[in-house]
């Protein structure tokens, strides 16, 4: 898949991708840096070369390689002698962690660079729901800047040129791996061609339907990100069990597994059509606010703990046709956190384990479609893995299993 989409797909995969959930547990390692020109047709006809350095994460087990900063610089052609730019009239435009933003959910795709009466003006978008909610949930969704001859600063999109309408930079950058350094106006054109969701390829000034508006309201929170509501369900504390160690299996080199190959084995569709069916919103009219309900509760009352997309904790659902397992990774540090519940609504048990000991370099993490219930553990494998270019290498796999307490809840 081409780069240029993953800022698209990052924005909306996460509403694709019911089995992982929109908070990706991996998204803030360091992957790869990758520098290049590009030509950018302005709206008067002129081509202005613009010189763009994008730091990635590591790819994660669910969508793409992200952007996590990048920085954008380019002369401005022909300026009036009566403005006086800093850099010996060269621009420089950053988006990071803390440059617009107080935490790493600010991130913006660029959309568009071009310069109106000698002043640079440039056209982003949010990345992601995280980044949805971290700036207001904008809709017409667009973060706009304007340079005044010192520094960017941000304005309305009403103060946005109208002549400025249409995306002229490859929008998330190109290929993975591509190894080209300059790209033409032309091959923009063509990078960008794939791009379909409304809004990215054209300026729109008006409210219009987004994908984004799917993404459950969050705000920030001391801890991470959490429903503006507030906790709809009253977990006890868990219980911290110790993880039994069965297999070690070590790899070098490593173990390497293709794309499509690594989505069989970390996406099971027969336990996500388990869980889809054992729960319905508990408000139809605002499902991502409201939370969800226990199908087969016959009382219709119990709350689902987690919600479906779950940005604090992080939580993944397994379900078989008796039980549900709410996995987080985000609750407690360097632990996993299980709440089984039955499907009927009743917490059965919530407990914690600490995770196996890293591999230098390499995520760990259980593979989810391996859970598994056998005389009385809840078996599974756990892998230390990476993403590098379109496949994983994996380090390590583990076969490990936890005693599943007999009941920690109240029925």
């Amino acid at each position: 898949m081409k780069n240029n989409l993953i800022g698209f797909l990052f924005a909306i995969g996460v509403l694709l991708l019911p089995a992982i959930g929109y908070c990706n547990p991996f998204s803030y390692f360091v992957g790869s840096s990758e520098s290049w020109k590009e030509e950018v047709k302005l709206h008067d006809g002129r081509v202005l070369v613009v010189d763009r350095h994008v730091t990635y994460s590591a790819r994660s087990i669910d969508v793409g390689r992200q952007e996590l900063n990048e920085s954008l610089t380019f002369t401005l052609p022909n300026p009036d002698k009566e403005v006086i730019w800093k850099s010996d009239k060269e621009v420089v435009w950053k988006s990071d962690f803390n440059k617009f933003s107080d935490d790493p959910y600010g991130m913006l795709s660029i959309l568009l660079v071009d310069i109106v009466n000698n002043t640079p003006y440039i056209a982003a978008r949010p990345v992601g729901c995280m980044g949805f909610n971290k700036w207001k949930r904008l809709n017409p969704p667009y973060i706009i800047f304007k340079h005044d001859g010192s520094k960017w600063q941000r304005i309305p999109l009403e103060e946005f040129p109208v002549e400025l309408s249409k995306t002229n930079v490859i929008v998330g950058g190109p290929s993975e791996g591509s190894n080209n350094s300059f790209y033409t106006q032309e091959q923009v054109n063509e990078l960008n061609r794939g791009i379909r969701a409304e809004g990215y390829i054209n300026i729109i000034r008006k409210p219009f339907p987004i994908e984004e508006t799917r993404c459950p309201d969050m705000v920030r929170t001391k801890d991470g990100w959490a429903s503006p509501e507030g906790v709809k369900v009253d977990l006890p504390p868990p219980l911290e069990v110790p993880l039994e160690i069965l297999e070690t299996k070590n790899y070098s080199p490593d173990r390497v597994i293709g794309g499509d190959e690594w989505g069989s084995i970390f996406f099971d569709k027969s336990k996500d059509a388990n869980c889809n069916a054992l729960f319905k919103p508990a408000d139809p009219n605002d499902p991502m606010k409201a939370g969800e309900r226990f199908v087969k509760d016959p009382t219709g009352q119990k709350i689902v703990p987690y919600l479906r997309y779950d940005l604090h904790t992080g939580a993944k659902r397994i379900c078989d046709q008796n039980n549900i397992w709410f996995i987080t990774h985000l609750e407690q540090p360097n632990k996993m956190l299980v709440t089984k519940y039955t499907t009927t609504g009743n917490l059965v048990y919530r407990i914690s384990f600490r995770n196996p000991e890293e591999v230098s370099g390499f995520t760990g993490y259980p593979v989810l479609p391996t859970i598994k219930p056998e005389n009385g553990f809840l078996n599974f494998e756990w892998w230390h893995f990476k993403g590098i270019y379109t496949d994983w290498h994996v380090a390590r796999t583990l076969k490990v299993r936890f005693l599943e307490p007999v009941s920690t809840g109240k029925h």
